[in-house]
C-alpha cells in the first residue's frame, strides 16, 4: 500500500486496484483508519495532510499527460506578478481528458481549476521539446511537472476575457521579457486558439 499511495498523496480506488492492491486490503485499510476517504472512492493515507503539491503530483500520476499550467506555472517560476497571498491556492491543471467528477468533492490541498487542453493544442504539441519544467518539492517523490513560461502564457491567454482580464494578461506579458522566441513560435504553430 505504501508504494501505491505514498504519504501526502491521494489515489482513486480504481488506480489502487490497477496497481495490484486487493479489494480486501483496501477495505481493511479503510476500516482500520490507515486510509481515509477524501472524496467518494478517493483516498489518502492518514498521518500527513495532503498539501497542494501532493495534490498536484497525485493528479500527474492519475493523468500522466497533464500538468500544472497557466497562471499556476507562471507563479511557480516566479513570473506571476500578482500572485495571491494567503488563502487557498488555485491549481490550474491542464489535461486532455475531462474533469473527474470526484474532483469537485475533494477537500484537500487547494482548489483545482481543470482545463481540458485538447481544444487548445494540436497533436503536434507532443513533438515540441522543453514544453515542461520540473519543480522538485520532496526528495522521495517525483517533481511537479509544470508548463514552460511560453506554454503557460498561451494557456493563460486562452482564459481572456472569460476568467482573466485583458489588463491582467497585459501586465503579466509586459513582465515576461525572457521568453524564448523560438519556443514561443513552435508553441504558436501547435496552438489552435489564435
Amino acid at each position: 500500500m505504501e508504494s501505491a499511495l505514498p504519504l501526502g498523496l491521494i489515489a482513486t480506488r480504481k488506480s489502487l486496484l490497477a496497481q495490484g492492491v486487493s479489494t480486501h486490503r483496501l477495505d481493511n485499510a479503510l476500516k482500520s483508519g490507515k486510509l481515509i476517504a477524501v472524496a467518494p472512492a478517493v483516498y489518502a493515507r492518514s498521518g500527513l495532510p495532503v498539501a497542494w503539491q501532493g495534490l498536484a503530483v497525485s493528479l500527474q500520476r492519475l493523468y500522466p499527460e497533464g500538468a500544472l499550467g497557466g497562471l499556476t506555472a507562471l507563479e511557480l517560476q516566479g513570473l506571476g506578478h500578482f500572485a495571491s497571498v494567503g488563502g487557498e491556492r488555485s491549481l490550474h491543471f491542464y489535461a486532455s481528458t475531462k474533469e473527474p467528477t470526484w474532483l469537485k468533492k475533494l477537500n484537500v490541498g487547494g482548489k483545482v481549476v481543470w482545463h481540458k487542453s485538447d481544444g487548445l493544442w494540436l497533436p503536434t504539441l507532443g513533438e515540441i521539446p522543453n514544453r515542461f519544467n520540473d519543480v522538485p518539492w520532496r526528495d522521495d517523490l517525483e517533481a511537479l511537472k509544470i508548463s514552460s513560461p511560453e506554454k503557460a502564457l498561451l494557456e493563460l491567454l486562452e482564459d481572456v476575457p472569460t476568467t482573466v482580464t485583458f489588463d491582467y494578461a497585459d501586465a503579466l506579458m509586459q513582465g515576461l521579457t525572457s521568453l524564448s522566441p523560438v519556443k514561443l513560435e513552435r508553441l504558436l504553430l501547435a496552438c489552435t486558439s489564435v
